[in-house]
């Protein structure tokens, strides 16, 4: 309903509304309702209120930007925010220990993705070389591979980091294109269900 009324209200009442929403901001970025009020107050595009979002937000980042429902805002802040929103996001968030510690969350690793999209290509290269060291880590975590695949597909140079020389993933021996069966694997049907076909 407030989205509703955000979108046909006059000017004079859609200003004191606004106010209204950030005054409850951090109350809302962390709701799992009203994040889409400030969502969608972001992708009005007022400067302004984006770069209001972002300060209020700014002092606890990491913390946004790791929790279920306000990393959705950080996101769409990245997507929103003039030059200087964005660099300000930038600054605080493009630290070793801070990025490490997003890329290993299930949230935040998509706010990290927008970090890397935003930032110049001399940045992501020291990103990618600091993330090597917790490739394994990441490899060992349910959403991790994905992470990785989304990485290496977007840049090329962090798929040569991770899997050398050619960049390609290396299949797992013992396997024919990821699909093939072992002997003890033949075996096992060819005694359970009859002969093997």
């Amino acid at each position: 309903v407030i989205q509703k009324y955000l979108e046909i209200s006059e000017n004079e009442i859609k200003k004191l509304l606004i106010y209204r929403i950030l005054e409850l901001c951090l109350v809302l970025v962390v709701d799992q309702f009203g994040n889409y009020v400030i969502q969608n107050l972001i992708q009005m595009n007022f400067v302004a209120v984006t770069n209001n979002v972002i300060d209020q937000m700014l002092p606890n980042i990491l913390f946004y930007s790791k929790h279920k429902y306000s990393s959705n805002v950080v996101e769409k802040c990245f997507d929103h925010a003039d030059q200087a929103g964005i660099q300000k996001l930038l600054q605080a968030l493009n630290h070793t220990p801070i990025l490490n510690d997003l890329i290993l969350d299930e949230h935040g690793n998509y706010v990290m993705q927008k970090v890397l999209e935003k930032c110049n290509v001399e940045e992501q290269n020291e990103i990618f070389n600091n993330i090597l060291p917790i490739v394994p880590k990441l490899k060992s975590l349910i959403f991790g591979e994905r992470i990785l695949n989304i990485l290496c597909n977007n840049y090329p140079q962090m798929s040569l980091l991770v899997y050398g020389k050619d960049g390609k993933k290396k299949k797992k021996p013992g396997k024919k294109g990821g699909k093939g069966k072992g002997k003890k694997d033949k075996e096992n049907k060819e005694t359970q269900q009859g002969k093997y076909p």
